[in-house]
């Protein structure tokens, strides 16, 4: 899995864990969370130290403004960061594990269910 994909989901990861599930599936959603959640913190740490090595903080303080070619290699190097590989032991929850529940199909990812 990417680093990438797990950015782009934490939030449906976080809605995930509020459904009532069958209580297999929850604990596996709530471990890979769990496994999921230092790589999360280590992204936005080193996210921050490339916008304060390549960038200027706004006059608000709330956000870091590049020069033309600092942004392009922010942007280069953030992505390679995101392109990163991270290993998971998780195995995917079958749909039909689920039972009656009822799940919105934006939330039903990929490397979460297996569609049997």
């Amino acid at each position: 899995m990417k680093l990438k994909e797990i950015i782009e989901n934490i939030e449906t990861l976080n809605e995930l864990i509020k459904i009532k599930m069958p209580i297999k599936a929850s604990y596996s959603i709530s471990r890979l969370i769990r496994k999921l959640t230092p790589e999360i913190e280590i992204y936005n740490e080193k996210r921050t130290e490339l916008a304060k090595e390549l960038g200027e903080l706004n006059k608000e303080k709330t956000q870091y403004i590049f020069k033309e070619e600092n942004g392009v290699k922010f942007a280069k190097e953030l992505k390679e960061l995101l392109d990163t590989d991270i290993s998971t032991d998780f195995i995917k929850i079958k749909i039909s594990d689920l039972g009656d529940i009822s799940i919105e199909p934006r939330l039903l990812l990929d490397f979460i269910f297996d569609g049997q």
